[in-house]
């Protein structure tokens, strides 16, 4: 079998060939051990897989990069895989701000504790993330800023790259489009020398700006919405469509879990109930699985063995309940979730089944649970294709040196 890995123009021109000449039943004469996922689209699939031409046709390209997690090319498409892409990224991004906001937070706290407090540029950058937060919620709120405070009074007397910069991201979120700002967010914004060298400091709206931009109220419709997603239903994606951008997804992860029988995992910081869950889970999903692929139809064993149709959906499931878990402050069950997510066939890579976003969800959990090398580390496999990281990984890294120093400057790690 393939990898979907190389599953290229070639791939999918096969596989949309045989889907338009394929139909009937498909299930052959297997019986299924489950009927739960009968009446969603990948039971539909099963039963007609030439569905599946119907479905991608209006946009087939944006549909592979999307199934490819090329999110940044598919969002500058005019169609539901378009949509799908600007809202997968400005969750991703607006993880990234809240991984950014941490790490400051987290410099700031060491370098107190050491009585070496960073430099005024340093403090100067973490004030305007923070004081850029603030903002934000009180948009959100409906609050008014107090009178005479437009971003904060250090704010004022910034130098004017800062200045610009900063009218830049605001002009960027008022017309939902990041523009030119891709290009500069792997430049430093300001250089301050050190007695070793120098330290650079990137732009602290980057991030935010992105998940404001691209953040979308709409939810996408038709059965083309469900494809390569994690809702079964196109109920399940309306009613999920309405959820925060914290928690992506989570709606259509409780629905799944209900649908297969499983009772969502309890309110506790507990990774063994990560576990428990994700067995019961695969328990459920894996004879399905292989059920389907024992039909011997060709046209099947293309979507749900090269495409792993139903992997790329488990993992879109462990994916929103571990974000779920940070959202309320369940970093050690969070990272359970999504570790047990990955494809142990590419467990460095962003690839099908492992979207970019579950590799800053364990950056966090792991930033979150005291293993800051463990984080950056984690946030690799998305670094790697995203220039505009260049300032989080730096500022992650800042983090770990400082946990792993002791007051006289030795090292904890190993």
């Amino acid at each position: 079998m393939r990898s979907p890995r190389w599953l290229g123009s070639c791939g999918w021109a096969t596989l949309l060939t045989l889907c338009a000449c394929s139909g009937g039943d498909g299930d052959g004469g297997a019986a299924p051990v489950t009927t739960a996922l009968d009446e969603t689209w990948l039971g539909e699939l099963r039963a007609d897989p030439s569905r599946f031409t119907a479905w991608v046709a209006s946009d087939r390209e944006g549909f592979v990069l999307l199934q490819q997690h090329r999110l940044e090319e598919a969002a500058t498409r005019d169609s539901v895989a378009g949509l799908r892409a600007r809202r997968e990224l400005s969750a991703l991004y607006a993880q990234l701000t809240r991984l950014q906001d941490l790490a400051y937070d987290g410099v700031i706290a060491e370098s107190s504790a050491r009585n070496a407090p960073p430099s005024p540029a340093f403090l100067y950058f973490s004030v305007l993330a923070i004081q850029d937060r603030k903002e934000r919620e009180r948009a959100a709120a409906d609050e008014r800023p107090a009178e005479g405070e437009p971003l904060t009074a250090a704010f004022m007397e910034a130098t004017e790259p800062v200045r610009q910069r900063y009218a830049a991201h605001r002009a960027a979120r008022d017309a939902r489009d990041v523009g030119a700002l891709w290009g500069l967010a792997a430049t430093p914004l300001w250089t301050e020398p050190l007695p070793n060298g120098e330290r650079r400091l990137y732009d602290p709206f980057f991030y935010r700006t992105v998940a404001l931009s691209l953040a979308v109220d709409a939810p996408a419709e038709g059965p083309e919405a469900l494809v390569f997603s994690g809702c079964l239903t196109a109920a399940d994606a309306q009613a999920e469509a309405k959820a925060s951008m914290d928690t992506p997804e989570l709606g259509c992860a409780l629905a799944a879990l209900a649908r297969l029988g499983i009772a969502p995992p309890p309110e506790v910081d507990d990774p063994q109930s990560a576990s428990d869950l994700v067995v019961s889970l695969d328990a459920a999903l894996d004879p399905w699985t292989r059920a389907t692929l024992a039909a011997g139809d060709p046209a099947i064993a293309e979507l749900f063995g090269d495409l792993r149709l139903v992997e790329r959906t488990r993992a879109r499931w462990l994916l929103a309940l571990a974000r779920a878990d940070l959202h309320h402050d369940r970093p050690r069950r969070a990272l359970t979730f999504a570790r047990l997510a990955v494809d142990l066939s590419t467990p460095r890579e962003v690839s099908p089944v492992n979207h970019p976003a579950l590799f800053g969800t364990m950056a966090e959990a792991q930033a979150r649970t005291g293993y800051h090398r463990e984080a950056l580390d984690a946030l690799a496999p998305v670094s790697l294709h995203r220039p505009d990281l260049i300032g989080l990984t730096e500022l992650l890294g800042d983090w770990a040196i400082l946990v792993g120093l002791d007051r006289h400057g030795e090292s904890k790690e190993n």
